[in-house]
């Protein structure tokens, strides 16, 4: 099963560290450095199954380059909610089924679900799970 992460920030990372012994993970950032972080997460069995793009997240070519007509699931979790909303919609042009975008401002998840983006955003999600702690 192939998953695209654009964005290798804190929340992509921890996704692939997640992921990364059940899926081929293909990783999309235009950040070196960051890309960098992601090959020191992997584990030896991993490393045949993630593949590292440096690139826009937001180019149909590059998309298609990291395989998105057999991918069955695409998350984009880049700081930049412009940036999600733009590579989702593409992601749903290549019809990946399970398409997912972090969102990182609450004025932004109207527009996701418009476009039938299945959203987190990071502020709700972050204060339910504290909810919880707390009650």
């Amino acid at each position: 099963m192939k998953l695209i992460i654009v964005g290798a920030g804190a929340v992509g990372r921890e996704l692939l560290k997640r992921l990364q012994k059940d899926w081929e993970i293909v990783v999309i950032d235009q950040d070196e450095d960051k890309l960098q972080k992601v090959v020191e997460l992997l584990d030896s069995d991993s490393l045949n199954r993630v593949v590292l793009l440096q690139g826009d997240g937001t180019s149909k070519l590059m998309l298609k380059k990291a395989g998105a007509e057999e991918a069955r699931a695409f998350v984009a979790c880049t700081g930049d909610d412009e940036v999600n909303l733009e590579a989702c919609k593409l992601a749903k042009e290549f019809n990946v089924p399970a398409v997912y975008a972090v969102s990182n401002s609450t004025e932004m998840d109207p527009l996701y679900e418009k476009e039938g983006i299945n959203v987190v955003n990071k502020a709700v999600a972050t204060a339910a799970l504290l909810e919880r702690q707390i009650e």
